[in-house]
């Protein structure tokens, strides 16, 4: 087979001309198929209202399911015991562990597990509830905030994606501060 000398020029230029179509191509795929079109002439699809609601029943089984597992050495222990002690002792200004003050973490995490504790008693469901409620939380803001931004699809997918993430999914039952 014998190549005629003009082909490799005429490959390199339609690599080029590729290559200098790239960026119009990436603003397309961006702008218009990637977020399809601003937030206030985006074609509803499905009635706004009913986003968010499919979203938190979506994500309520990922973090509320099969909470009463037995807390983790040492960091959940640690803040169980913390906030069963300040629920005991009524002192909710200064968290102590094992009677002596523990000044190290800000309480606010303390303080939510003693009102978890005091309205469905002691144990670790109670004790993880708060932290499950604030990722719960978190991805009701992701969507609220992007349908904002982007539009209510991007908005969607980016709360999904945020419940497709391993490690949110797993911090959002640990009781942790990092969660909160």
């Amino acid at each position: 087979m014998d190549a005629t000398p003009g082909d490799g020029r005429k490959r390199n230029r339609s690599l080029s001309a590729r290559l200098l179509r790239l960026p119009a191509w990436l603003r397309a795929w961006w702008s218009e198929w990637q977020f399809a079109a601003p937030p206030d002439t985006e074609p509803a699809t499905a009635p706004a209202w009913m986003g968010l609601p499919v979203l938190l029943l979506t994500a309520a089984p990922l973090l509320f399911l099969n909470l009463y597992y037995p807390l983790l050495e040492p960091d959940e222990n640690r803040n169980a015991q913390i906030a069963l002690e300040m629920f005991q002792s009524g002192d909710y200004v200064v968290p102590t562990r094992i009677g002596d003050p523990y000044l190290y973490k800000p309480p606010l995490l303390f303080w939510l597990i003693s009102a978890s504790y005091g309205l469905f008693g002691v144990n670790e469901w109670a004790a993880r509830l708060p932290i499950a409620l604030a990722a719960l939380f978190t991805v009701a803001m992701t969507y609220w905030l992007g349908r904002r931004a982007v539009g209510q699809r991007a908005a969607w997918l980016g709360a999904i994606l945020l419940l497709l993430t391993g490690g949110f999914v797993l911090i959002g039952r640990f009781l942790l501060i990092d969660g909160l």
